[in-house]
């Protein structure tokens, strides 16, 4: 896909739903979708809170983001559940990137 390309993927990105993608051998991308918009072109974006976290747990202050929403689904690949169920994990190991 190209990364100008306007179609969206089939991915549901909720409001709540957690995504995580890996930026190195050590450091994990958690981002959590607050929202959706159309910039002025009309193209779909997702409001999302990022918080990079290290494999032994220390993470940074969480950062709002905005990224299209193909942009979004190609980065980060792993669904880690919605935020506040049970299960949700924002850090569990080494992540192993997946084909959207």
């Amino acid at each position: 896909m190209w990364p100008w390309s306007r179609v969206i993927p089939q991915k549901t990105l909720e409001n709540g739903a957690m995504y995580r993608a890996p930026v190195s051998g050590l450091l994990v991308e958690t981002a959590t979708i607050l929202g959706h918009f159309n910039d002025p072109s009309g193209i779909p974006h997702v409001r999302y809170a990022l918080k990079v976290t290290t494999q032994t747990g220390a993470s940074d202050a969480e950062e709002l983001r905005a990224l299209s929403i193909g942009a979004f689904v190609r980065r980060y690949t792993e669904f880690c559940g919605k935020k506040g169920e049970t299960g949700a994990t924002e850090m569990v190991g080494p992540v192993k990137p997946e084909t959207v």
